[in-house]
């Protein structure tokens, strides 16, 4: 068990959240066009994964949403975003 675990954090790890797009593409380029569609859909997913990964960290990741340095802005955009 410990062996496919392993496999699965070597995926997320090596995919993270990036598998979105192929996974979206690979299914609407199956329904379209069967397995040459699914097989162009996950190359289309592969090339918006990995271009939203380049501009999201162009940016700083999550560290790009809060412009501002004090600790009260950072907390009050926290508290706007997160808590209803």
């Amino acid at each position: 068990m410990s062996v496919r675990r392993s496999a699965w954090q070597k995926l997320m790890k090596k995919w993270g959240s990036s598998m979105w797009g192929k996974l979206l593409g690979t299914c609407f380029g199956f329904m379209f066009g069967r397995f040459i569609g699914a097989a162009l859909g996950f190359y289309l997913g592969h090339m918006f994964d990995k271009s939203l990964k380049q501009d999201f960290d162009k940016v700083g990741g999550f560290q790009g949403f809060s412009k501002g340095e004090d600790l009260h802005e950072r907390q009050a955009l926290f508290s706007q975003v997160v808590l209803p």
